[in-house]
């Protein structure tokens, strides 16, 4: 695996892994899909709001795991 994802692919893969919905998980995040596009692709970093409203919809994900010493946090 790389070692390497940033914060936005780390969104992506936990989406993925779970079977998650870009829509669901945006409006659990309470951001638009288009958003949720952009901090996946890694063209909008992701401020801390956003990032604590990710933590509280989906506790289960990981921020400070190994796989993300690149993470782009706003």
């Amino acid at each position: 695996m790389d070692n390497n994802l940033t914060l936005g692919q780390k969104i992506k893969r936990y989406r993925l892994i779970n079977d998650i919905r870009q829509e669901d998980m945006a409006e659990n995040m309470g951001i638009s899909r288009a958003t949720l596009i952009n901090y996946e692709k890694g063209h909008t970093a992701i401020n801390v709001d956003v990032l604590d409203r990710l933590k509280n919809a989906y506790p289960d994900f990981k921020l400070d795991d190994k796989d993300s010493p690149t993470s782009r946090v706003m």
